[in-house]
C-alpha cells in the first residue's frame, strides 16, 4: 500500500516570496550585526530583531508547507480523474496495472529475501529517494537544536527557582531584623532606665554605663542599618535576575515550539522515533535497492508493462503518472484507492493545521513587536523598515 507521495518541486511558484524573505533575513542579520556595536547596543531593538527573524523562518517553512499541500491537493485530483475514465479505458488500465502488480509481487519475492524493513517502508523511502538524506540531516539537526533548548530552558528554570528562593531568604532575613531591631530599642529603654534609677535613688557614678550603653546602642544601630541596606539591594539583583530568566524563557519558546513540531511532524511523516531509526532504513534501503537493480536489469517484461501503464494515465492529463507504477494494486483494487485517498486526505488535513499553527504564532510575534514597539518612544530607521518588511511579508503569506 502506498503511504505518501513524492512532492515534486515547483520551480517558479513563490519565487518572488523568498526573495523577498531572505532579502529581509539578510537585513535582519546586518542590522543585528550593526546593533552589536558599543553604540547601538540595546536590549529591546536586539528582542525585536530576533522575535523578526523567528516571523521569517516560521514563513520560510510555512511557504514549504504550502507547496507540499498543494501537491498533496493534485495526487487526491488525479485520483479522482483516473474514477472518472470511461469504463472500457479504465479496464484497459486495470489490466495493465494487475499486471505490474504481478510482476512487483514477484520482485518482492525475490527482494523480501534479505529485506530487513517492510514493504511500506521500502515504498516510502523509494518514493521520497531524493529528499531522504536530506531529510535525515535536517532531522538531526532539530533533534541536535531541541535538545540544546530543553536544556537551556530547564537551566532557566532552574534559575529562576533559585533566585525565588535566594529572595525568599532575604526577605525572611529582613523580618528578622526588624524584629530584631525592636527587641534591641526595648533592651536599651530597660537598660536607660535603670541607669537613671541607680543616679537618682542611690547616687551611684552611671557615666561609664550611659558610656557603655550609647556605644552598644550605635554599633548595633549601625549593624541593623548595613545588613538592612545590604538585603535590599539583594533583594533588587533578585528581582532583576528573576525578571531577566523569565524574558529569556519566553523567548526560547518559541523557537522550541517550532523546532519540536518539525521534529514530530518529520518523524510521523516517515514512521520513525528519531534521525537514528530513520538513517538506520535508508541504510537498509540502500541495500535492498543494490539488489533489487540487480534483478530489474533483466525484468524486461515489468518494464514494458510499466511505461505501458504510464503512457495510458498520460492521456487523462494526471499530475503524476509515474507515481501509480509503485502502487498498481491501488488502480486495479477500489479498497487499496479508498485506502490511498484517506490517508491523503489525513496528511492534508495535517498539514492544514501545521498552517494554521504557523500563521497563529507569526501573528503572536507580530503581536509581540507591536506591544514592544509602543513602549519605546522613538525606534531607529533601520528597524522601522525591517518591521514594515515582515508586515508585508505577513500579508503575502
Amino acid at each position: 500500500m502506498m503511504k505518501l507521495f513524492r512532492r515534486k518541486k515547483k520551480k517558479e511558484e513563490n519565487v518572488q516570496n523568498k526573495q523577498n524573505i531572505e532579502e529581509v533575513l539578510e537585513h535582519v542579520v546586518a542590522r543585528e550585526n550593526f546593533t552589536e556595536s558599543p553604540e547601538f547596543r540595546k536590549q529591546t531593538e536586539h528582542e525585536m530583531l530576533g522575535y523578526c527573524q523567528e516571523i521569517i523562518e516560521t514563513i520560510r517553512d510555512l511557504e514549504e508547507t504550502k507547496s507540499e499541500y498543494r501537491v498533496v491537493t493534485d495526487y487526491l485530483n488525479d485520483i479522482q480523474k483516473i474514477k472518472d475514465i470511461p469504463p472500457d479505458a479504465q479496464k484497459e488500465i486495470r489490466d495493465t496495472a494487475s499486471n505490474v502488480a504481478k510482476l512487483n509481487k514477484a520482485r518482492d519475492i525475490y527482494l523480501n529475501t534479505s529485506q530487513k524493513i517492510s514493504d511500506t517502508q521500502f515504498l516510502q523511502i523509494q518514493q521520497e529517494e531524493k529528499e531522504i538524506p536530506e531529510a535525515i540531516r535536517r532531522l538531526e539537526a532539530n533533534e541536535t537544536y531541541e535538545a540544546a533548548i530543553r536544556r537551556d530552558m530547564n537551566y532557566l528554570e532552574g534559575e529562576k527557582q533559585e533566585w525565588i528562593y535566594c529572595m525568599d531568604e532575604i526577605k525572611t532575613e529582613l523580618r528578622n531584623m526588624r524584629i530584631f531591631s525592636y527587641v534591641l530599642f526595648a533592651i536599651f529603654v530597660v537598660f536607660l532606665a535603670v541607669i537613671l534609677m541607680l543616679e537618682g535613688i542611690w547616687n551611684v557614678d552611671t557615666k561609664w554605663m550611659f558610656t557603655l550603653l550609647a556605644v552598644s546602642a550605635t554599633i548595633g544601630g549601625f549593624f541593623l542599618y548595613f545588613r538592612q541596606q545590604r538585603d535590599r539591594a539583594q533583594l533588587k539583583q533578585c528581582e532583576a535576575n528573576i525578571n531577566r530568566a523569565i524574558l529569556l524563557l519566553n523567548k526560547i519558546k518559541y523557537r522550541y515550539v517550532n523546532t519540536k513540531n518539525a521534529v514530530d511532524y518529520a518523524c510521523e511523516k516517515y514512521h520513525v522515533h528519531n534521525s537514528k531509526e530513520l538513517t538506520y532504513i535508508w541504510e537498509q534501503y540502500l541495500e535492498a535497492v543494490k539488489e533489487k537493480e540487480q534483478y530489474l536489469q533483466t525484468n524486461e517484461e515489468l518494464d514494458y508493462y510499466n511505461s505501458r501503464l504510464v503512457k495510458r494515465l498520460k492521456k487523462y492529463k494526471l499530475y503524476d503518472s509515474k507515481i501509480w507504477v509503485s502502487n498498481p494494486e491501488a488502480i486495479c483494487d477500489d479498497r487499496e484507492m479508498v485506502e490511498v485517498q484517506h490517508n491523503l486526505i489525513v496528511r492534508r488535513q495535517k498539514l492544514r493545521e501545521r498552517l494554521e499553527v504557523g500563521t497563529k504564532n507569526i501573528l503572536q510575534m507580530r503581536k509581540d513587536i507591536g506591544e514592544i514597539a509602543k513602549a519605546q518612544k522613538e525606534l531607529v530607521p533601520e528597524l522601522k523598515e525591517i518591521i514594515a518588511s515582515i508586515d508585508s511579508l505577513v500579508k503575502e503569506s
